[in-house]
């Protein structure tokens, strides 16, 4: 399931945090939350928890809203206007305010790896991100029946930027589609590549198809399938196909973010 990244997080407050249970003389609790490592209310956030609703359930679930992204918070629970935890928790390593279909970083997110993905860093977001334009000119794959180094047939999303340097470095000839991107700047960006299999897959995604538009026409991949053929896509249909690298073809440019 694809993981959704956002500027929010639910976190539960359980009286067995304390060292005693909640009595009558506890008149107030509240939860500090910060960036600061020790967090204090004038550094910190605060949120007062509802107390009947408290014992009721002997915990406590609580949204907290807005946070930074890419940032460390953490949290103390105060009773009566006293800490409770002598040292500050970890809430959270890591909140996101971008997902799927998102514009980011030059164009529009259209991959983000996960744990279960081989480019996949803990605590790290990253991914790649379509350019929303074609680049203006058709182009051949290059280099058909020659065979270049480290060029592999899968097409995984990772193996993107890999596999541009690989061809690039094996086939030196101009006006070749990864050539072109390379050499393109849009949004301010100058590190286009041409997508892999995967990627162009990944236009398709609901969250991402209205968001970018195509001719009806194929588009190449970066993935091989032998010296002589490369997978292209139509990406308006969904078409994949196996196709001579001396043919020209569209380019949409991606992005590693």
């Amino acid at each position: 399931m694809q993981q959704i990244y956002k500027n929010e997080l639910e976190i539960e407050v359980k009286t067995k945090s304390f060292d005693y249970q909640l009595d009558p003389n506890v008149t107030s609790l509240a939860l500090l939350y910060s960036t600061s490592s020790n967090p204090i209310p004038s550094n910190s956030e605060v949120s007062n928890l509802n107390l009947d609703e408290f014992n009721n359930y002997n915990s406590f679930q609580l949204n907290l809203t807005n946070l930074k992204s890419d940032t460390r918070y953490y949290f103390r629970l105060i009773i009566n206007d006293k800490f409770i935890s002598p040292n500050a928790d970890i809430i959270s390593e890591k909140t996101y305010s971008l997902g799927i279909g998102d514009t980011h970083a030059g164009g529009i997110i259209t991959y983000i790896a996960q744990p279960y993905n081989d480019d996949y860093i803990e605590n790290q977001f990253h991914g790649y991100v379509a350019a929303t334009e074609d680049i203006g000119v058709s182009a051949p794959w290059g280099c058909a029946g020659t065979s270049i180094s480290n060029m592999i047939t899968g097409g995984t999303h990772s193996s993107t930027k890999s596999q541009n340097t690989a061809l690039l470095a094996g086939c030196t000839t101009s006006g070749i589609a990864a050539k072109i991107c390379a050499d393109w700047t849009f949004n301010g960006y100058s590190d286009w590549l041409l997508p892999s299999k995967d990627l162009l897959s990944s236009f398709r995604d609901g969250r991402v198809k209205d968001k970018l538009t195509f001719s009806n026409e194929f588009y190449w991949s970066v993935t091989t399938v032998s010296n002589d053929l490369a997978w292209a896509s139509n990406p308006t249909t969904g078409k994949f196909e196996k196709l001579s690298k001396s043919n020209s073809y569209r380019i949409r440019a991606v992005r590693k973010f």
